[in-house]
């Protein structure tokens, strides 16, 4: 079924934030109202010109621009510039994949999310700027896929619920590996800590 597993992560972080995230928490409310207003309008579509564009999608750039506005401008060119990449990747390995799929080795979802995931790693460092190009270049790169075949007269279809499978796996796969490195830091805090003690005594 399309859309489960953005189905599935979306409750599973939705359940997070309601049971063990504090209500005193300034984040919390306004990420459970945009999560399940993502949630609603995956599935919705608004008339536009000539084609139907998805109202989740909307939403998401609406984020997007918002929280890309309140970064420093040295920050927000070095966001838009990845997220324009990320555009490029994402397409040009669907156009790739649709083209000569023998060289897709494996999964092309999991493909797709391993170069986007590491992409991101390599080009920014800060967790929420990884999150804001990966969700804007996505978008980037299915607007492009939509310039690409709407002119050959292949019906393309912009931000599916199979999109937001593809959007929900590289997030989550992200944001694990911003786990990792935040045990990674920890211990190795511990681990200088307790050096510093035992060489003081």
């Amino acid at each position: 079924m399309d859309g489960i597993f953005f189905f599935w992560i979306a409750w599973i972080v939705i359940v997070f934030l309601i049971f063990f995230v504090p209500s005193t928490n300034s984040n919390r409310d306004k990420l459970l109202i945009q999560i399940l207003l993502l949630v609603y309008l995956s599935n919705k579509s608004i008339p536009l010109y000539y084609t139907d564009v998805n109202a989740g999608a909307l939403l998401l750039i609406i984020f997007a621009s918002f929280n890309i506005g309140n970064l420093r401008s040295k920050n927000k060119w070095s966001v838009l510039v990845i997220s324009f990449l990320m555009g490029l990747c994402t397409s040009s390995f669907v156009l790739f994949s649709f083209i000569d799929p023998i060289w897709v080795l494996f999964d092309p979802k999991w493909m797709l999310t391993i170069i986007l995931t590491y992409l991101s790693i390599i080009l920014l460092s800060d967790w929420k700027q990884r999150l804001l190009s990966i969700v804007l270049g996505m978008l980037i790169g299915d607007g492009l896929l939509f310039l690409v075949f709407d002119p050959l007269g292949v019906p393309y279809e912009m931000a599916t619920l199979t999109w937001y499978d593809q959007l929900s796996m590289v997030v989550t796969v992200s944001s694990l590996w911003h786990g990792l490195e935040l045990l990674a830091g920890y211990m190795y805090t511990n681990k200088t800590l307790g050096k510093k003690e035992v060489k003081s005594r």
